[in-house]
C-alpha cells in the first residue's frame, strides 16, 4: 500500500482501514468495525425510501461491477460531479441489501481505499444474516 501521510483519518472505520493495512488489526476485528460503520453512498439521482432512485457510481474491476462508497460524508463529493446525492446507511444494512453479484469499494481515489469484491461482500452478508438470525439483530446493532 502507499503511503497515507495525505490521509487523515476522521473515524473509527477510517482508522480501522489504516491498522487493517498495516496488518495491526484482524480480519475478524475489521469486519465488527466495518459493518457497525455508517457508509456513504453517492447517487445520481434522490433515493427515496424503496431504494427507487439509487443510481450509485459504478467501477468494473475482475469483471465484476463494484459500487463507490465512502467512510465520511465529505469524502464523497470526490464523485459530486457525477453523484451530488448522498444517503447515510449502516455498513451491514448496506451489506445485506447489495445483490449478490456486486461489490463495494471504499473511498476510491484515496490513499486509504478498501475493495470488497462479490465473494467478500457474499461472506459479510452471511455474517449479518448469521447475528440477525442468532441474536435477532444486525452487527450494526
Amino acid at each position: 500500500m502507499g503511503s497515507h501521510q495525505d490521509f487523515i483519518a476522521v473515524n473509527d472505520l477510517e482508522r480501522a482501514m489504516i491498522d487493517a493495512q498495516a496488518g495491526r488489526m484482524t480480519p475478524t476485528a475489521f469486519q465488527d468495525v466495518f459493518l457497525r460503520a455508517p457508509l456513504y453512498l453517492p447517487s445520481a439521482s434522490a433515493i427515496q425510501s424503496d431504494w427507487s432512485g439509487f443510481l450509485p457510481v459504478v467501477y468494473k474491476r475482475e469483471g465484476a461491477e463494484i459500487i463507490a462508497v465512502f467512510s465520511e460524508a465529505e469524502r464523497s463529493r470526490r464523485v459530486a460531479h457525477a453523484a451530488p446525492y448522498v444517503l447515510q446507511i449502516e455498513a451491514a444494512d448496506f451489506i445485506s441489501r447489495l445483490m449478490p453479484d456486486l461489490g463495494i469499494v471504499v473511498n476510491p481515489g484515496f490513499s486509504v481505499c478498501m475493495e470488497l469484491l462479490p465473494p467478500a461482500v457474499r461472506r459479510m452478508a452471511g455474517v449479518v444474516r448469521s447475528a440477525v438470525d442468532r441474536e435477532g439483530q444486525s452487527p450494526a446493532s
